[in-house]
């Protein structure tokens, strides 16, 4: 294997901070997928000998490695100690993002904000009536959709709670119900409807 040439090429972004959340498999699989096409003495120095550990994979083939965010860093580097690893805090495409309603008053009142984000800062010159009916324009949309998506009929007033992660255990979406007394006195002021989107791994069971 030419591993300085391919770590030339290779950065690595890690974005798990826990175990279940690294994959490692089999070399038997690997085996019945590559064939003799990889020096397996060479994949099992650089990805682990007991399973191949696609992380470690990564960090040893890899010029450049981050978290994403900087307390990241410091959890990935106690799992990975000996390697070197950054921080670069996770970002959004902010024109993508941004429901239209809220682009169009950013467009009014803060030109530019898609190209430079910072202006953002200034958001208090926005009245408050409007920041609120662009708020409602977006619920509306999102209700709406949710209501075509699933057959149901979403309250558009009502307190709403989203969880949009991958449907994975780590990722913790059943973590709302873990004070049911608490959730149940916000109810005392007005209703609330939770919604989780998400897909799971194709071959994930559990």
């Amino acid at each position: 294997m030419e591993e300085d040439r391919v770590k030339k090429l290779c950065v690595f972004t890690t974005h798990t901070p826990v175990e279940s959340g690294h994959d490692k498999f089999p070399y038997q699989m690997v085996g019945e997928m590559l064939g003799e096409f990889v020096p397996y003495e060479a994949l099992k120095r650089l990805a682990g000998q007991d399973r191949m550990n696609m992380t470690r994979l990564a960090l040893n083939l890899s010029k450049y490695v981050n978290g994403v965010a900087e307390e990241h860093r410091e959890t990935s580097r106690e799992m990975f100690p000996g390697y070197k690893i950054h921080a670069i805090t996770n970002g959004i495409h902010s024109h993508t993002w941004t429901s239209n309603s809220f682009k169009e008053i950013y467009d009014e009142y803060l030109p530019g904000w898609a190209i430079e984000p910072h202006r953002l800062a200034r958001v208090e010159v926005i009245p408050d009536e409007e920041i609120w009916k662009a708020h409602r324009m977006a619920k509306k949309s999102l209700m709406d959709y949710i209501n075509e998506r699933t057959g149901r009929a979403l309250d558009e007033d009502a307190l709403t709670i989203g969880f949009g992660r991958r449907a994975t255990g780590y990722k913790r979406a059943d973590l709302i119900f873990s004070d049911l007394d608490k959730l149940k006195k916000i109810t005392i002021k007005g209703d609330i409807q939770l919604v989780f989107g998400g897909k799971a791994h194709p071959k994930d069971d559990s």
